[in-house]
């Protein structure tokens, strides 16, 4: 699936992007300050690509809360900007994102929470190309993992020559919940151009005792206070209140139900 959006998208070249991306009633599109939203929930198998005009702009937000491969290719000219949202609370999810900044000062910003927990497993991969001068992206990934569930992340980030003055961020942190969770995170970064602001960086920790403790002290009982720090953890890098409210909810919905039946 192939689908074009520009800087004047109208509702009714909405309506034929809802339907080149077959979005059904799991789905939302719609228009706010000439920006396009896209509130998608992927299942089984999907092959979506997306080119940006120049000017266009593009909120993407998936929610995968049931089994589901994905692969997203997402082209970005000439001061086209995307946001990618995407929250992973499914069993078996495989994601691998590609985004191509084409034109001179494209952007993108892409943030991924995921929960993995039971038997759980998620595999990401996103890839971004700077192929233009003043190209700014920000990739930033938060994951917990509990349980037995396994987490595999990769995140790439490719600078060309020609990407002169451009910006790349990496990172991806993770927390694990139990000794038997599993989690890997692979950041690679090239930069083939020399004035560049470039970094990355990448790390797996456990909730420490001493936090719990501090909670313990101010009345907080060890399960309330595991999930205050977990969810704080994730909450870190959601940066508008909706976002934070949107996501949350999805994530302590799942918290829920999974420890109800322990």
């Amino acid at each position: 699936m192939i689908t074009q959006l520009c800087a004047q998208s109208s509702l009714e070249h909405l309506n034929n992007v809802k339907k080149e991306l077959n979005l059904n009633e799991d789905h939302v599109a719609y228009i706010i300050n000439g920006c396009v939203q896209l509130l998608i929930r992927p299942k089984a198998e999907n092959n979506i690509q997306i080119i940006l005009e120049s000017g266009a702009k593009l909120d993407l937000f998936c929610i995968y809360d049931s089994s589901s491969v994905n692969d997203f290719h997402i082209v970005v000219n000439n001061r086209a900007s995307v946001n990618l949202t995407h929250v992973c609370i499914g069993s078996l999810v495989k994601n691998n994102v590609i985004v191509d900044l084409k034109g001179e000062h494209a952007q993108c910003r892409s943030v991924e929470v995921s929960y993995s927990a039971s038997q759980d497993l998620f595999e990401s991969s996103i890839m971004i190309n700077h192929h233009a001068q003043s190209t700014h992206s920000v990739v930033d990934t938060r994951s917990i993992v509990d349980d037995f569930a396994v987490l595999i992340g990769h995140g790439n980030i490719l600078v060309s020559k020609a990407a002169q003055c451009s910006v790349a961020k990496l990172t991806h942190h993770i927390l694990l919940l139990s000794k038997d969770a599993h989690a890997e995170t692979i950041p690679a970064m090239e930069v083939l151009s020399d004035d560049v602001v470039a970094a990355h960086a990448a790390s797996t920790s456990r909730i420490a005792q001493d936090q719990l403790v501090y909670l313990g002290i101010k009345g907080i009982n060890a399960d309330d206070a595991k999930k205050m720090i977990a969810l704080g953890f994730l909450q870190s890098i959601l940066k508008s209140h909706e976002e934070q409210t949107r996501i949350m909810n999805l994530v302590e919905e799942k918290w829920s139900k999974l420890h109800c039946r322990k």
